[in-house]
């Protein structure tokens, strides 16, 4: 369990339970205290793309564009230009290919985020694990 002052990045797989509505991301919510945290959760950039193009493949309505809007404005989204996220994509990425394991390249970028802050990746999926815990924290829920 992630403590409740340490720092999260949630990957794009979280705010899409999020943002569904059900059972799943209220347990999400609930269980890790998003909007009570010491921290506000932060998102790489890499994962507002990846939810623009989620939202277009499955033409979402204007309101649920919205509530996307809103629980983005709750995040802190963090952007990868910039030369610690940079050289820790690079670090990830050279990480993986000396032991053979691949991840991802969107993966990597929010991989590399969550090195930077020193923070968890909260994820629904297992796409992380070949960096945890050497390169970087992560947490599956669900």
């Amino acid at each position: 369990m992630i403590a409740p002052d340490a720092r999260i990045v949630l990957d794009t797989s979280v705010l899409v339970k999020l943002l569904q509505g059900k059972e799943a991301g209220t347990a999400i919510e609930s269980r890790y205290e998003l909007g009570r945290r010491s921290s506000t959760p932060f998102i790489s950039i890499v994962t507002v793309g990846e939810l623009r193009a989620f939202s277009r493949g499955r033409k979402w309505g204007a309101d649920k564009l919205a509530r996307l809007g809103d629980l983005l404005a709750e995040l802190v989204i963090v952007d990868i230009n910039s030369q610690d996220v940079l050289n820790a994509f690079a670090d990830v990425s050279t990480y993986l290919k000396e032991r053979g394991k691949t991840v991802g390249d969107n993966d990597r970028w929010i991989a590399a985020t969550a090195k930077v802050l020193q923070a968890t990746v909260l994820t629904t999926d297992r796409d992380f694990e070949p960096l945890h815990p050497e390169m970087v924290s992560c947490e599956v829920v669900l």
